[in-house]
């Protein structure tokens, strides 16, 4: 008997007491009837990726902060909100009635803390409760925006550490988890004494580089410091140099560019960020590039806070093109700029829901990474060094073949090295979204690339293949994503 069932005794009541399942069986009263199989009770199918199928008991409760945001997540989820009343009374208190059963439901809230901050945080804080008191199973707080994030250290004597409170409000109201995306400072993290996934815009605006091709020689920038790594990571995927601008903040709200570290003459900067607010940084960023011989500058930035008069100023600068997403709900001026556009992060906060509510991994929701920008062997007229500002491709990864097309073919990327002896003897592909399923034959590959037959059904997003004819030194479990190798012997085999 599986986890060590239990069965009541003979005499008395028939009365049978359920721990475990026996021998297939599942023992319910005086009856008994088959149990579901278990790939049939298991979220995540063999290939690692989560069908999401497993959400009957998943909530989904929309606060008043961003609520087209919160309908579209339902809508990714084919859930529908869970009814909820949030409203204030005549001295503005806040009120929170759930208008449904939640008992021992996995719960998710969406809500961020923009502007007004202090009333969103009440909000939050007062379903949290609210939920708990209902006998949630598990509580998570969705804050696509954490507020008073930038309030993360001590800046002067006797100043608090806002974004530590607020952490502990979060937790001592019942949350059990939180999702956010794109803290202001990674460190915050260790605020909480709960779990916390912090979500990244990085591979959402590199897709989105990608397609709109902003710009033949591009360029990340960041506007400061402190945000290098989030510029490098976005440099990292598209495969181009990184400059920094040094500036010196006088005062809050208020900053003063004084050095652009980088050769950006003749570059198409994309300035990247994770937050704007009175938009003074960015648009003074902006001036020094274009004074130091930038073609053009764009901007890439989570969190469109925009307080004040950063809409128009934005609008007045020289930035030709500033990209946010709906992580804040756009206001009426936002949506009138002719240079500010919006991006949508719904699908990625759904399929991070989905996964928690799945017990999967959420880190592998950033393994995938785009093609990049065309090398200097692709380039033509480019010179020996290649085009300044990206860095040429290692001897051992040039390739004169023409860049993969996106979908199914970049999963069979390596397959150029070696092409099968005629166009019959390719694998037959069908579909290219995510979902799709493709068959794969053995056969079309090359007498060095073993096929495990539980590899024929992966999905395209997750299969991979490995050429140890261009990799010499890397073996296939080396070239599988982190959380593919525990199940890569399973599988491939070289």
């Amino acid at each position: 008997m599986r986890n060590g069932g239990d069965i009541g005794p003979r005499s008395g009541p028939k009365i049978v007491t359920i721990r475990g399942h026996l021998g297939g069986l599942l023992l319910e009263g005086a009856r008994l009837r088959p149990t579901p199989s278990l790939d049939t009770l298991s979220a995540t199918p063999d290939d690692g990726i989560p069908n999401h199928e497993n959400c009957r008991t998943m909530k989904i409760v929309a606060c008043n902060s961003n609520r087209p945001l919160a309908e579209a997540v339902a809508a990714k989820l084919d859930l529908k909100l869970t009814k909820a009343s949030i409203r204030r009374f005549a001295d503005m208190e806040v009120f929170v009635e759930i208008q449904e059963n939640v008992r021992g439901e996995d719960v998710f809230v969406i809500q961020s803390t923009s502007y007004p901050a202090n009333d969103n945080l009440m909000e939050l804080l007062i379903t949290l409760d609210a939920l708990r008191r209902a006998s949630a199973r598990r509580i998570t707080a969705v804050i696509p925006y954490f507020g008073y994030a930038r309030q993360d250290r001590k800046t002067a004597a006797r100043t608090p550490i806002s974004a530590k409170l607020v952490a502990n409000l979060i937790t001592e109201a019942g949350a059990n988890r939180v999702l956010t995306m794109d803290l202001h400072a990674g460190q915050i993290q260790g605020f909480f004494d709960i779990p916390v996934d912090n979500l990244y815009a990085a591979p959402l605006f590199s897709r989105h580089i990608l397609e709109r091709k902003e710009g033949s020689d591009p360029m990340v920038v960041s506007p400061d410091v402190g945000g290098v790594v989030r510029a490098r990571a976005i440099a990292t995927r598209l495969n181009c140099d990184l400059a920094i601008i040094d500036k010196r903040r006088e005062r809050a709200g208020h900053s003063e560019v004084m050095n652009v570290i980088g050769d950006v003459e003749g570059r198409d900067c994309i300035l990247v960020d994770d937050m704007v607010d009175s938009g003074g940084t960015h648009c003074n960023a902006a001036i020094a590039l274009v004074s130091r011989g930038a073609r053009s500058v764009g901007a890439y930035v989570t969190h469109g806070v925009l307080s004040g008069g950063a809409v128009a100023r934005i609008a007045a600068s020289p930035i030709k093109m500033m990209t946010i997403t709906d992580s804040i709900m756009a206001t009426d001026a936002v949506k009138q700029a002719h240079n500010i556009r919006e991006v949508t992060i719904a699908p990625l906060l759904a399929d991070a829901i989905g996964r928690i509510s799945d017990e999967s991994s959420v880190s592998s929701l950033f393994d995938w990474r785009p093609a990049r920008f065309p090398t200097a062997a692709a380039r033509p007229g480019s010179g020996p060094r290649g085009v300044r500002g990206c860095r040429r491709t290692p001897p051992d990864r040039r390739s004169a073949h023409p860049p993969t097309p996106t979908g199914v073919g970049r999963s069979f990327a390596r397959h150029r090295a070696h092409p099968p002896a005629s166009a019959s003897d390719c694998p037959p592909m069908t579909g290219i979204a995510g979902s799709a399923r493709l068959s794969v034959s053995a056969s079309a590959y090359p007498p060095h690339w073993t096929i495990f037959p539980a590899a024929r059904a992966l999905q395209p997003s997750r299969f991979r293949l490995c050429l140890s004819a261009n990799f010499p030194n890397r073996t296939p479990r080396d070239m599988l994503p982190q959380t593919d190798r525990r199940d890569s012997a399973r599988w491939l085999v070289k």
